[in-house]
């Protein structure tokens, strides 16, 4: 058996001029993978996959690097808050598949989630007071809309059917739209999607 390398390239640019990019950084990891740029683009947070699934956080010039949770517990799929602070993450520490949060610093982990249905990764709003997130594992799928402040539960979470599997990955800068794609029974995605929130 071959070892997996997982490659992680980076580039920078001018926002004025984003057809000239900077040179890139690459970064190989036998060990990590599905990371997380901060909005700063100073750290990643990249899921630890040798065994122990772990949230680590990784300068983005691979310089340094620390671990956010080491448990037993499976941590994966890291989301940055937009003011850096926070890192949300799917977590199988309540039982199933939740989404949690803890802080750049390490402090404060708390679950963000209580859903008694598995979910996937959450995509933070642009001002940070609303998570989205799928449910893409057992029916009905569909998209979940949060207050990252305290536990979801179906009372306090907004629910919205969809007839396939279906991810969410990003917010729109204004906050009213959401993207993310279709998923078919192999795992594999089949389209991209555009949900508009108000609709």
């Amino acid at each position: 058996a071959t070892d997996r390398v997982f490659e992680l390239s980076l580039s920078t640019f001018d926002a004025a001029k984003p057809q000239v990019a900077a040179a890139p950084t690459t970064i190989r990891s036998a060990s990590l993978g599905w990371c997380a740029p901060s909005r700063d683009a100073a750290w990643l947070a990249c899921t630890s996959r040798n065994g122990q699934e772990d949230i680590v956080l990784l300068r983005a010039d691979g310089s340094e690097s620390r671990r956010l949770t080491d448990d037993a517990f499976k941590d994966r799929i890291a989301a940055w808050s937009p003011d850096n602070r926070t890192v949300a993450f799917m977590s199988v520490r309540s039982g199933r598949w939740q989404l949690w949060a803890i802080g750049a610093d390490g402090s404060g982990l708390r679950q963000l989630t209580d859903l008694k249905a598995d979910i996937s990764w959450g995509a933070w709003s642009p001002d940070g007071k609303r998570l989205a997130m799928a449910s893409t594992s057992v029916q009905p799928y569909g998209l979940w809309l949060l207050d990252p402040s305290s536990t979801a539960t179906h009372a306090t979470a907004r629910f919205f059917p969809t007839d396939d599997r279906i991810g969410v990955d990003t917010w729109s800068s204004d906050g009213t739209l959401l993207a993310g794609g279709e998923t078919g029974s192999s795992g594999n995605p089949t389209a991209l999607t555009i949900w508009d929130i108000a609709a």
